[in-house]
């Protein structure tokens, strides 16, 4: 089911997040339930394979 969000005005700054978080990097965000019936432990073990053979630096956020 899809639903619409309402944004508050004026639209949030990120960087307060990035920065509490340690994001420092650009990221991949999966957002949802974390759980391996989700596929999450087949995502995890995909990004560390695509650093390991030389993908760019970037950060895995999980939100859920």
């Amino acid at each position: 089911m899809g639903c619409g969000i309402d944004y508050p005005q004026p639209p949030p700054d990120p960087t307060d997040f990035l920065k509490k978080n340690s994001i420092e990097k650009p990221y991949i965000v999966c957002v949802g339930k974390i759980s391996a019936g989700k596929g999450c432990d087949r995502l995890v073990d995909d990004f560390f394979r695509y650093r390991r053979e030389g993908g760019r630096d970037i950060q895995l956020v999980f939100l859920g």
